[in-house]
Order: structure tokens, then C-alpha cells, then sequence
């Protein structure tokens, strides 16, 4: 970057990183994948103790949206415990597609 110039229509993430969005550079970026790899493990060792713990919070409830639920561990481990709640896993297409 020359001089403290940002080129017009550049973040400062594009400028850093060189693509547009965080998003872009997720689709390609190897820690992105190991990061939903360590998201997924974490998942499976913390949603039973979250269940035994915690599950009067989802008492009650008719539906639950996962937001960046990956492939919804977390979401099919609530659901398998409680099995009238309607649950719904919003990734990013490519998480969800599973390419990491």
C-alpha cells in the first residue's frame, strides 16, 4: 500500500489479505476448514454437558435456529433430547456442503 491511501471501494481486510470479503477468503483458507473441523469436535464433547446442565432452557421452545451451526451437531444432539423441537441449521454453503 503506498502512502496511507485506501484505494476507493477496497476494506481494509481486502486491502490486507487481498479478497473482498472475510467470506471469500474463508472458501479457500485452510484454517477456515481446520477451524469448522475444531468447531465440530468441540460440539460433540460440549452439547451433552450443555444438555445435562442446561436443558431447561430449551423446554418449551417449538423451534431453534442454529446460525453458523456448521453440519448441526449441536442442533441434532438438542433435537435427538427433545424430539417435538423443530431445529434449523443456517451455514455457509460451503460448510454445509462439507468441503473441509
Amino acid at each position: 500500500m503506498q502512502g496511507d491511501q485506501q484505494q476507493p471501494g477496497l476494506s481494509p481486510f481486502a486491502m490486507a489479505y487481498g479478497s473482498q470479503t472475510v467470506w471469500e477468503r474463508a472458501e479457500r483458507d485452510a484454517a477456515a476448514f481446520r477451524f469448522n473441523d475444531a468447531m465440530a469436535a468441540d460440539t460433540a464433547f460440549l452439547m451433552p454437558i450443555v444438555l445435562r446442565e442446561c436443558a431447561e432452557v430449551f423446554r418449551g421452545l417449538t423451534s431453534l435456529v442454529d446460525v453458523a451451526g456448521g453440519l448441526g451437531g449441536a442442533a441434532a444432539t438438542i433435537a435427538a433430547a427433545f424430539p417435538d423441537l423443530k431445529c434449523t441449521v443456517l451455514d455457509l454453503p460451503q460448510v454445509v456442503a462439507c468441503k473441509w
